[in-house]
């Protein structure tokens, strides 16, 4: 199923912490979402936004994450960019036959396996 997760971070630009303070939550979301970046300017926000979502919903929907610093997400960016375009995306489906086909071989069978 298609997710976003958007997770908080320290500030990046000007910290009064130390690195060692910060989690390394990007690297941690790659191994289980199919798109993980972090956020490093407010200007970027839209286009990020449109290929998560693109992302997320494409070829075997899955999860994918933006970490949006504290720093960036107060920044002040210009309202051109609009709404982000939404497309919904049609997932193909078996044939009516292919349907009908495997319906009477699975009440043909003696001992039937599915696997999902």
């Amino acid at each position: 199923m298609p997710v976003l997760v958007i997770t908080g971070q320290k500030p990046i630009k000007q910290s009064k912490q130390g690195k060692f303070q910060v989690i390394d939550v990007v690297g941690m979301m790659k191994p289980v979402t199919k798109f993980s970046s972090v956020i490093v300017d407010g200007a970027r926000v839209p286009s990020l936004l449109s290929h998560a979502f693109v992302t997320a919903e494409n070829e075997k929907p899955g999860a994918v994450h933006l970490e949006l610093p504290e720093d960036i997400a107060g920044e002040m960016v210009e309202d051109h960019f609009g709404p982000i375009n939404y497309e919904k995306i049609r997932r193909p489906i078996p044939d009516q036959k292919a349907i009908q086909s495997i319906i009477q071989k699975l009440e043909q069978a003696k001992h039937p396996m599915i696997l999902i």
